[in-house]
């Protein structure tokens, strides 16, 4: 007894603390790759998880399971927009070599082939590059921010503005990356270390991240796009913000990412390593376990013979099989 309530004080401790405390996603972008990695230290992927989309963890607890999906929910509804924004920026601010003839050598009437209705937006975005108004591009990289006219018609005569508010209110950021990946396939006419296959991939692993459903999926497709590398360096490097990138990623696959997780990571990735042992027995509160508790039910032999009275019982004492088994 005095052994029972050793161990189970500090699992009881953990349990009050798990149920108790709310996980709240941090916004900043580094802090949010630790959590993430964090919390992912105790995934558990089985052969039917495919069929499973929201079961990420198997802890052999229930309710500890439900209560690291329910904060890795919380993480990905700040964690995946977040990124989708960063690839889609990064893709864009890569974008600008294929209006250059030296860095992308396709002519126009080959680029109408690829494109088909996507060509007069290239075009018309070229032009504005080429022009040094930048004015759609700044748009595209800014990720759709509120749009201040004013200042656009300071810079540009009305017509080409309402030009380019046509076209940038014709877009959306499926779209785009859909023209941009087009482009970036046509991998003959890319110049070495710009553009071509690897920002196809890029543009492709983003649409996959969009389009991902279910808690499995998602995890999977954020930590594909933080592996995610482009000509030269990470898909990452093009953004001022993520010059940390690189070292946390070392850092990662050094050390646990829980050491520079966000306090409420660690509330909770510390309590259920605590409770899941690292592989070992879980240790659960006593009601969870009274629940559990399971009445007999007997094998399928007996039930058969229950459903079915009058069929022989071929292991009962005086059959072949009841006296080989003794």
């Amino acid at each position: 007894m005095k052994l029972r309530s050793i161990v189970s004080a500090p699992a009881t401790a953990s349990w009050r603390l798990l149920r108790e405390f709310a996980y709240s996603a941090p916004s900043d972008p580094e802090t949010l790759f630790y959590d993430f990695y964090a919390i992912m230290s105790l995934s558990g992927f089985g052969p039917n998880t495919r069929h499973m989309p929201d079961k990420v963890f198997s802890t052999g607890s229930r309710e500890l399971d439900h209560e690291l999906t329910v904060t890795l929910a919380e993480l990905i509804s700040v964690l995946k927009p977040q990124l989708l924004n960063v690839v889609f920026k990064s893709a864009v601010a890569e974008f600008f070599h294929a209006f250059f003839p030296s860095s992308y050598s396709a002519s126009d009437e080959h680029i109408e082939n690829i494109l088909g209705d996507y060509a007069p937006v290239f075009f018309v975005w070229r032009e504005d590059w080429q022009n040094k108004t930048h004015t759609l591009w700044n748009m595209a990289r800014a990720v759709f921010t509120t749009i201040d006219k004013n200042r656009l018609y300071q810079q540009n005569s009305q017509a080409t503005v309402d030009n380019l508010l046509a076209i940038y209110r014709s877009l959306d950021r499926h779209r785009l990356m859909s023209m941009m990946e087009m482009i970036y396939a046509d991998e003959k006419h890319w110049a070495p270390n710009v553009g071509g296959e690897a920002w196809r991939n890029i543009c492709e692993s983003w649409a996959d991240l969009s389009e991902a459903n279910g808690l499995w999926a998602i995890t999977q497709q954020i930590d594909h796009i933080y592996d995610l590398v482009h000509n030269t360096a990470s898909v990452f490097s093009k953004i001022p913000e993520y010059d940390w990138f690189k070292e946390a990623l070392d850092f990662k696959y050094a050390n646990d990412p829980l050491d520079r997780a966000s306090r409420g990571m660690n509330i909770i990735v510390r309590q259920a390593r605590l409770l899941a042992g690292r592989g070992g027995r879980i240790m659960e509160p006593e009601e969870t376990k009274e629940k559990k508790k399971i009445p007999y039910q007997p094998g399928w032999r007996a039930t058969l013979t229950q459903k079915h009275p009058d069929m022989p019982n071929p292991y009962a004492e005086d059959s072949p099989a009841g006296k080989i088994t003794e």
